[in-house]
């Protein structure tokens, strides 16, 4: 291929890309001004064709463009890319028809072509707009900053309500504790007294357990976030387990009309589980069931988890208000309860059911919701491993 049909070959080649291309001869002369030039610096190929490439660049910025050029014609350097400031050269480039200097963003750099023979036949300096990119990452950088900001606000907030509920929670526990004592010692003293006074203090122990479960959810709710939570795994009776909470919650079913049933088959059955956290667990699955139910029956059963070899099942199933379908996902999220007219008829917090969630997790379980819909009950599935033989012997 002759030199003037490589040189046309070029030429088509740089002709049309959507970025600056200038080929510079040895004699450091301008061979090539392509199109993309043309348009942004309103300079013509033909005015620059030919003539040294120092008379068509500012004094400024000739230097280091001359060195890179020097240098690649002399090593075969792959590239050389400029420096930020010297990359801006082309912003200064005018003409006739410009006067003033161009405000894009460049990024310039300079590369040989070689012949046949392996040598440096000629240059190319070429010029890419960044500016669209170069804004999109300064954008990017400051979406950054202000989320980094905004998040860092979230996390003192979250830290702040944490703080206050763990707080404000130990500060009512102390209290209620107390309470709870006070009334034991008034039942033991009260054995022979009247049964209107027992009832009394009967329903201020109730309501006294009731405010102390409230808290201790929110004192777990506090603890999870905060990622204090640690737990006692060791094998578990759940006969003996949920004749106890049984126990202590039947006196509220029964004040609600409501038939609390413990129906275990199975009194051999463990799990390994935290005992203190199972049994709040438990109390608060119980407590949903009872609040949420106006009449009927509570059933509690354990059993072998079908088709998972390991586990057993805790069941708890009520005949209360049931769930839409389209609300079961949100039941296990903190603070949800339903509609407002749920919240207004049967209070509490909506924290009970996330927080159980949670710790059944932690204990390396599950815990499952059913519903067949409005006013045909709930179904909870608290789902554990199975205590080994040799755990619990």
């Amino acid at each position: 291929m002759e030199i003037n049909q490589v040189h046309l070959f070029n030429h088509q080649i740089v002709r049309d890309v959507p970025f600056g291309v200038i080929v510079v001869d040895r004699d450091r002369n301008i061979m090539d001004w392509n199109v993309w030039l043309e348009r942004v610096t309103g300079v013509p190929r033909h005015q620059v064709q030919g003539r040294p490439l120092s008379q068509s660049i500012p004094d400024r910025y000739d230097a280091e463009l001359t060195q890179a050029i020097d240098e690649i014609f002399e090593t075969g350097r792959a590239g050389i890319s400029l420096s930020e400031e010297a990359s801006q050269f082309l912003n200064f480039v005018t003409s006739p028809a410009r006067s003033e200097p161009m405000e894009m963003i460049l990024e310039t750099q300079v590369k040989p072509l070689f012949n046949l023979e392996g040598d440096v036949a000629s240059v190319y300096v070429v010029i890419e707009d960044v500016t669209e990119r170069v804004r999109r990452l300064n954008e990017l950088e400051r979406l950054n900053r202000d989320f980094e900001i905004v998040n860092a606000a979230l996390e003192e907030a979250n830290r702040v309500k944490t703080d206050f509920l763990s707080n404000t929670s130990h500060e009512l526990r102390t209290p209620l504790t107390s309470i709870l004592g006070f009334v034991e010692m008034l039942e033991n003293d009260l054995a022979t007294s009247r049964e209107e006074e027992k009832e009394f203090i009967a329903n201020i122990r109730q309501s006294a357990t009731q405010l102390l479960d409230l808290v201790n959810n929110i004192l777990q709710a506090a603890a999870i976030q905060a990622g204090r939570i640690q737990l006692d795994i060791h094998p578990i009776a759940l006969a003996e387990l949920l004749a106890e909470v049984h126990a202590v919650t039947h006196p509220l079913a029964r004040q609600r009309k409501l038939d609390l049933q413990l129906d275990m088959r199975d009194l051999s059955l463990e799990v390994l589980a935290d005992y203190r956290e199972l049994k709040q667990v438990l109390a608060n699955v119980l407590d949903n069931s009872i609040k949420f139910s106006d009449e009927g029956t509570i059933r509690m059963d354990a059993y072998p988890a079908p088709r998972r070899s390991g586990f057993i099942t805790i069941e708890v199933t009520d005949t209360g208000i049931g769930i839409p379908a389209d609300r079961l996902h949100l039941a296990f999220e903190p603070f949800r309860q339903g509609d407002s007219s749920t919240v207004r008829r049967h209070g509490g917090t909506g924290l009970g059911l996330s927080v159980s969630r949670t710790m059944v997790e932690r204990m390396k379980g599950e815990m499952e919701l059913r519903s067949a819909g409005p006013g045909k009950g709930t179904t909870v599935y608290i789902i554990l491993p199975e205590a080994p033989v040799e755990a619990s012997a």
